[in-house]
């Protein structure tokens, strides 16, 4: 798999989607495969604490058995950034 994609950094102060973040990734990050935030950053409110936000506008999927492949676009009226 191939991802063309835009990246921002999550502002210290867009308090929401860092919570939005924070506790998407409590509920569901699956057993044995992750981390609890907590033990790293204090909160949403920690400086340290960094959020990198990733827009795809193009995705490949190859198929290893035959190499064939599927692309999918972000449609032409979507905005992206």
């Amino acid at each position: 798999m191939h991802v063309d994609a835009t990246a921002d950094w999550i502002p210290l102060e867009d308090l929401a989607i860092r919570r939005h973040v924070w506790d998407l990734y409590q509920r569901t990050s699956p057993a044995g495969a992750g981390y609890p935030l907590g033990n790293f950053w204090s909160g949403i409110e920690d400086p340290k604490l960094h959020i990198l936000k990733l827009e795809p506008w193009r995705i490949q999927v190859i198929r290893g058995r035959d190499l064939r492949s599927t692309i999918w676009r972000v449609p032409a009226a979507a905005t992206v950034g």
